[in-house]
């Protein structure tokens, strides 16, 4: 051993030594996991102490097989939830310093109630965090469509609650028809939320607008629960752009993600139902609404029909008071029309007499004036008869049919006809002179 120096499994020893003697018997410790690993049984956990992000502490500790088939199955039973990374925990341990492997924490037991109200605490501080921020009840004031046909469902494929919601929804007793679309997202262990977070933003991507998004799980055991109390699913939940349903099947305490959907319902198959009851109850109002509007326009149409009738009765009267009244102005008419008649014809008949007088009067005036017209006409007449022409020595030649007035008409070798007092003569031109 060199002068003022020692080993280090010397220091280790000694440092051994002291804890040992400091604490001899284990102590409670408070402490945040950060990580878990199990090695065939045996947990293993990093821990750590954290005031405001920055770390104070951190140690390694282990749960050996034999004390973790005892500890975990009461943890779980009495808080519904398995140890996980990011708990805070308090737990039972003795301090153990090896050579070899340094400090660890032996786990002897782990203090459920502590646990239990972390979990509270945090669940309380995720509700007041959002009640702060303004958002806890945003997607319960979204107006829920009248009818949600279009649904977006967040589930597992393989869950048996998932079938069963298509099933309830595919098979419903009115007929109605839906139309959704999965997407597909983890609901239990350490990546859910992650899963959960990324399936609600790929329903914003797509960019289909969806009536109404639907978180189903079916059933499941309590430990499962803890991926819906997580702030950032909360507030996207809270945020989402159409009324959020949830159906994650438990029937004990409610998660923060029902706290802040527009409806939390006990199973996919409830959810299904309220969809289907929706549409049913749309469809009653409509009825209604047809069955009243019916009796309210068959009602104006018998008030229409009564004041028709009035009206009718008012016009029949006064339609009859019209017509006795015409008739009468009619009869009167028709009297003063025959009496002016008679007067008028009497003075026609008197017009006739007057004029048959004045023109016999002027007849026995015309005749014997035209009758010497008459006679010096028909002397003239009976001196240009052409047969007193003829007979007088002229002839009249014609050529065609039409009567020859010029020599310069003909033409050499012209036939021509010439009519006498007493027969006609054919004759041909031999020559043609003008005067």
């Amino acid at each position: 051993m060199e002068q003022g120096a020692v080993t280090l499994s010397f220091l280790m020893g000694l440092v051994r030594a002291c804890l040992q003697e400091t604490f001899p018997e284990p102590c409670w410790v408070i402490a945040e996991i950060v990580n878990i690993r199990d090695h065939k049984g045996h947990m293993f956990l990093e821990l750590a102490e954290k005031q405001d992000d920055t770390l104070k502490a951190s140690a390694e500790a282990v749960i050996w097989a034999r004390d973790a088939k005892r500890i975990l199955p009461l943890f779980l039973d009495f808080t519904g939830v398995d140890i996980k990374p990011g708990m805070r925990i308090m737990f039972f341990a003795k301090i153990e310093l090896h050579p070899v492997h340094g400090l660890k924490l032996h786990i002897k037991d782990i203090d459920p109630t502590y646990s239990l109200g972390e979990l509270a605490k945090r669940r309380r501080e995720v509700l007041e965090r959002l009640e702060k921020e303004g958002i806890i009840n945003a997607n319960k004031e979204i107006p829920f469509p009248l009818v949600p046909q279009r649904i977006a469902v967040v589930s597992s494929p393989q869950a048996a609650g998932y079938g069963d919601f298509v099933s309830q929804l595919e098979s419903n007793s009115y007929g109605y028809r839906f139309h959704w679309r999965l997407f597909p997202a983890l609901m239990q262990g350490a990546e859910a939320e992650k899963s959960l977070l990324s399936a609600l933003g790929e329903i914003h991507r797509i960019g289909v607008k969806y009536d109404v998004a639907v978180i189903i799980r079916g059933g499941g055991a309590q430990k499962d629960l803890s991926c819906f109390d997580g702030y950032e699913l909360a507030r996207a939940v809270a945020d989402f752009s159409c009324p959020v349903l949830t159906g994650i099947g438990h029937q004990r305490d409610m998660t923060v993600l029902d706290i802040v959907a527009y409806k939390s319902l006990k199973t996919p198959t409830a959810v299904a139902d309220y969809l289907v009851e929706t549409v049913h109850l749309f469809e009653e109002k409509i009825d209604m609404f047809k069955e009243n509007y019916l009796a309210c326009m068959n009602e104006m149409f018998l008030q229409e029909q009564r004041i028709l009738e009035e009206r009718i009765r008012s016009f029949s009267r006064v339609l009859e008071n019209r017509v006795e009244k015409e008739e009468i102005r009619l009869a009167q008419t028709s009297m003063r029309f025959r009496e002016s008649l008679g007067r008028n014809i009497e003075k026609g008949f008197s017009v006739m007499s007057d004029m048959e007088r004045r023109l016999n009067r002027e007849i026995q005036d015309v005749f014997p004036r035209s009758r010497g017209i008459l006679e010096r006409l028909e002397q003239a007449v009976h001196h240009l008869d052409p047969l007193r022409v003829l007979r007088r020595g002229y002839s009249i030649t014609s050529h065609e049919g039409k009567a020859v007035r010029d020599s310069e008409e003909l033409t050499p070798g012209d036939r021509v006809h010439t009519r006498l007092f007493r027969g006609t003569l054919t004759s041909r031109v031999e020559e043609s002179h003008g005067e």
